[in-house]
């Protein structure tokens, strides 16, 4: 799968990345994950739907730290671009 593939559908980049998170974090098929979100549902709720034993704090803690994680990942890509950038006109 392409990586443009990949984050057709979801309502923006941070949704996109979280999702790759969760998927990794939780060991749930990307494919499954993104055709629920894709279709309406919420991360929280598409990680219940798939994960249904764990309880409602656990898939709560599991949003947080994808998000989270997705606000690192954006942060640091924007660093690296920075960077790159003044590297180029020096």
């Amino acid at each position: 799968m392409t990586l443009a593939a990949a984050a057709a559908g979801f309502k923006n980049e941070g949704q996109f990345v979280a999702a790759l998170h969760v998927a990794k974090n939780l060991n749930i098929p990307f494919i499954e994950l993104k055709d629920r979100m894709t279709a309406g549902e919420s991360l929280g709720a598409a990680i219940h739907a798939l994960k249904p034993d764990l309880d409602a704090k656990e898939v709560e803690s599991a949003t947080t730290t994808a998000d989270e994680e997705a606000k690192t990942d954006r942060i640091e890509a924007s660093a690296s671009t920075s960077a790159s950038a003044d590297v180029k006109t020096r």
